[in-house]
C-alpha cells in the first residue's frame, strides 16, 4: 500500500466519522501522539505498542496533508525528498556525538 492510499483512507475515515479537520486541532493531536510515541520508546514498550503509536502519528500527519495541500501527490513528494537527501548534506552526529554534515 502506498502513502496516497493511506491518505485517501484517512480522509474517508474523517468524513464518515465527522472528525474535526481544523489544522490547529490536527497539529495538537499530532504533538500529543508524538509525545506518546516517544514515551513508548523510552519505556521500551512492546514493538506492537510502539508501532501503534507510530501509526497514530502518521494518522495525524496524513490528515494534515489532506487539509493543507490535498492536491500534492504524497508519494511523489516523498520520493522527491528522498532523492534530494541523497545529494544534500544534512546534520547528524558522528560516533562521538558531535554534530556533523553528511
Amino acid at each position: 500500500m502506498d502513502l496516497e492510499k493511506f491518505r485517501a483512507d484517512i480522509a474517508e475515515l474523517y468524513k464518515v466519522k465527522g472528525w474535526n479537520t481544523d489544522w490547529r486541532w490536527l497539529t495538537t493531536g499530532y504533538f500529543a501522539e508524538s509525545g506518546e510515541l516517544i514515551q513508548s520508546i523510552i519505556k521500551k514498550e512492546d514493538k506492537e505498542v510502539i508501532a501503534e503509536e507510530f501509526a497514530d502519528v502518521m494518522h495525524y500527519l496524513l490528515e494534515l496533508m489532506n487539509t493543507t495541500c490535498s492536491d500534492i501527490n504524497l508519494d511523489e513528494a516523498f520520493q522527491k525528498k528522498i532523492e534530494s537527501n541523497k545529494v544534500n548534506k544534512k546534520k547528524t552526529t558522528d560516533e562521538k556525538g558531535n554534530v556533523v554534515l553528511k
